[in-house]
Order: structure tokens, then sequence, then C-alpha cells
């Protein structure tokens, strides 16, 4: 078990004006989901941003693992490609640079299976302890192994050490 860097769920991943997802409800009248609908035409991204855990609780220059908690509404079976982009900036950097470290994860859509999680590891990302943390969490609709043509629900994104 690893420790937990990050959660993120629909309220904490916020949206840029152009090439975002829309957001939607989902499920039943007893515990409907709000979801980004990640379209299958475009690539979609919403961002999130928290604080690296102070060590000994993270362990700098380890792996970290990213995880995407997705739903669907239909019986549709196919694989959905996410990607994760992390930044860690440290005091006195500049905000607005590149992503250090990405990883892209095909998750399979089974029918009759709504939930899924899908996880990608990013090896020993450029991140430590109380640096600002920033994600970037995509659908890479144009991918050659993305064949689900659905909407794929994003309820969740998590980090976590390990």
């Amino acid at each position: 078990m690893g420790v937990l860097i990050g959660y993120w769920d629909i309220d904490a991943l916020k949206r840029k004006s152009t090439g975002a997802p829309g957001v939607k409800p989902w499920g039943g009248t007893n515990f409907p989901w709000v979801g980004y609908a990640f379209d299958k035409a475009a690539i979609e991204s919403v961002y999130g941003h928290g604080i690296v855990p102070e060590s000994p609780s993270y362990n700098e220059g380890g792996n970290v693992k990213g995880r995407f908690y997705w739903v669907t509404d239909d019986a549709t079976e196919g694989t959905t490609r996410w990607r994760v982009e992390v930044r860690g900036v440290a005091h006195n950097e500049v905000w607005d640079g590149e992503f250090s470290d990405s990883g892209d994860v095909d998750s399979i859509r089974i029918a009759g299976d709504k939930q899924h999680i899908a996880e990608v590891t990013l090896s020993a990302p450029s991140l430590a302890p109380g640096d600002k943390l920033i994600v970037k969490v995509s659908r890479v609709a144009n991918h050659e192994n993305d064949d689900y043509d659905d909407d794929a629900w994003l309820v969740g994104f998590g980090l976590v050490a390990v």
C-alpha cells in the first residue's frame, strides 16, 4: 500500500475554457454521480493541484501511481486511453513551466461493467516534498488504441507513492 499524494474528485478538477470536457450527471436516483464527460472526438483535459507531502511519508525519487476513476452509461465494449502529466513547482520556480513527467494507460471497457479504475506508474517523477503539485488528466481520444465510441466520464483521479 502506498502513501496518498493527492486525490481530486470532480469538484477539485478544473477546466480551461477550451479543450475541456463537459460536466454531466450520471447514474440512478439512489446515488447519482457527476463526472467530466470526455468526448471520443477530441483530446480533452482537466487540471488539479495540491502539495506533495513532506518526508518521511513521501519517498522522493520513488515511483508514483496515477489512478483514473471513470464510469460509462452504456453496454458498449472498447478501450479508452488516459494520460496523466505532473509537475512539481518548488519555491521560487516558474509556475507556468512544462510538465515534467507523464504516463498513458489503456483501460478496457467490459460490457455490463460500469465503473472502472485504470492505473499507470510514473517512474521516479520530478516531485519533492513540499512542492506545489500540478496534474493534468486527459483522454487521448485520437490514439489508435482508443476505440470506445462514447463519452468516458471521469469521476476522480488520485496519485499514490508506491
